[in-house]
């Protein structure tokens, strides 16, 4: 339900934002509520790290995801999370290679094209107002499960080595390629730019491309190293013949080994 405490107006294209002030008030005259409100103070969710397994014995695949606590919009690794998402990139059986589909990414050429079980890779990153998630997910027959779970370890302890200078540079220039494709039309930038400056004060769309350009291989490094050694993950398993999985204490283990 949309109100007053909820609603946020915004506007592209107008000369004169006085002008545009004062349409509003007009038109709101009745609800001084919307003027006179006080914003809800942002509040942040809890993280939950779990070994969790649910069964689809109707599913062909079994899907495992490693999952760790992201940033949100405000954070400062924003732009971090970005990039490694991009260097995982995302790679399936049926669309792979060619140009635009991250042929050279890590999905594809560590996993898809090296180890024959995985059918489907990707980087996982969602950022919201209040949190974020990252992580890494592959998917395959049930029956390569362990070589399913250690693949997937593997390539995220990988994350956190040194890189080439060209796939750092590529990671980079995809996500800034990615972003400002996204901002081509007048209304996605108006409503990024609503968002970023509820959400950090000002209008941080101009700063996107500073941001990613900034940020260094060694923070990069620095990020996943710290995920490692000092957050907590979730792992989960999703499909068919997803009894016996590891232990948290296993997952940590086997991570920071």
């Amino acid at each position: 339900m949309l109100t007053s405490q909820d609603m946020i107006i915004g506007y592209a294209g107008v000369w004169s934002h006085e002008q545009f002030r004062e349409y509003i008030e007009r038109k709101l005259v009745n609800h001084q509520q919307f003027f006179q409100r006080q914003l809800r103070k942002q509040t942040t969710p809890e993280f939950l790290s779990q070994a969790y397994a649910l069964s689809d014995e109707k599913n062909d695949s079994i899907d495992i995801a490693l999952l760790f606590k992201g940033n949100k919009w405000s954070d400062k690794n924003m732009a971090t999370q970005h990039i490694l998402n991009q260097i995982l990139g995302s790679s399936s059986s049926w669309s792979t290679g060619g140009p635009g589909k991250g042929m050279r990414s890590r999905t594809t050429l560590n996993l898809m094209q090296s180890i024959s079980s995985v059918e489907e890779a990707s980087g996982v990153s969602q950022l919201f107002s209040d949190a974020g998630i990252f992580g890494l997910r592959v998917q395959g027959p049930p029956t390569s499960k362990q070589e399913l779970y250690s693949c997937l370890i593997d390539e995220f302890r990988q994350l956190g080595q040194p890189m080439s200078d060209e796939e750092f540079l590529r990671g980079k220039n995809i996500a800034i390629t990615l972003i400002n494709l996204n901002l081509e039309r007048q209304a996605d930038r108006l409503e990024e730019q609503i968002k970023t400056t509820f959400l950090m004060g000002q209008n941080a769309v101009p700063l996107y491309e500073s941001l990613l350009e900034s940020v260094t291989k060694e923070e990069l490094q620095d990020y996943i190293k710290n995920l490692i050694n000092n957050s907590e993950p979730t792992l989960m398993y999703y499909g068919k013949n997803v009894q016996d999985i590891p232990t948290l204490q296993q997952i940590k283990r086997n991570l920071r080994r």
